[in-house]
Order: C-alpha cells, then structure tokens, then sequence
C-alpha cells in the first residue's frame, strides 16, 4: 500500500473511530531480515511496546543506498503508525527520507490531536531516529 492509497481511504473517512479501524487493519511491511540491525529489545521513547528495527542501507540506484525497515507492536495502534511510518520511509534514500515531514502526515491524517501524550511521543521518537539514520547514511557517503 502506498501513502496516497492510505490517503485516499482516509478522506474518505470522517469519523476518527473509522480512521483507527483502517489504522489497525494496516499492516508494516513484511521483508527479509536478512542482515538487520536488530533493536526488537530496545523500546522507544514513550513506547511500551518495541518498535523499529533498521535494515543495513543498500544501494538502491548508483551511489544511492536506501535505508530499509521493519517493526511491528502488539498495541494495534502502534502497528498501524508503524505501517504508515513504513510506507512513508522504508526503501527511500537519505534525501527523500529527510525531504518527508511524517509529522505533517499524521497531523493531516488526525492521529496527533488523537494520540495520548506516550504514544505522540513515542510517534515522535520513532520519526526521529529514522531522520537521524538517513543524516548518519548521508554524511557517510
């Protein structure tokens, strides 16, 4: 699923409960974990559950790598944010990754006028890190 595809059956909603239903039906992006660079034991700030685990970058076109993820929750909610977190981030290069303001995102979709003060953060923690992935890979190029 892309993000205007969440886009689109999201306008389509008006309802908040409606929006989280699509939300925990939405699933992160299964992928080989092949070579990951594991953080399943650590926890995000204000997560109780783990979150994101990175991928090593590879290229993804010349001299671009692209910076890959997977993460998943037990809490459906967060699922769904990392989902869409995923979709927005993992398999995009540096550049793009710090060009998308996933913030913006969640504000246009209304998760962070709907999310507990924990969960924002952890919301907050997780764009974060992957921001500060892709200015890591960018400065290793």
């Amino acid at each position: 699923m892309t993000i205007d595809e969440i886009r689109d059956n999201f306008a389509l909603l008006d309802d908040w409960d409606d929006r989280l239903s699509v939300c925990h039906r939405t699933r992160p992006h299964a992928g080989s974990h092949a070579g990951s660079r594991a953080f399943r034991g650590q926890q995000g700030a204000g997560l109780r559950q783990p979150g994101l685990a990175r991928k090593a970058a590879r290229p993804q076109r010349a001299n671009e790598p692209s910076l890959n993820y997977r993460g998943d929750s037990d809490a459906h909610i967060v699922r769904g944010l990392i989902a869409i977190l995923l979709t927005l981030y993992s398999g995009h290069t540096p550049q793009e990754i710090l060009a998308t303001d996933a913030l913006a995102v969640f504000d246009e979709f209304g998760f962070r006028e709907h999310l507990t003060p924990q969960r924002s953060n952890g919301l907050r923690a997780m764009v974060e890190r992957i921001r500060s992935d892709a200015r890591e890979a960018l400065a290793a190029a």
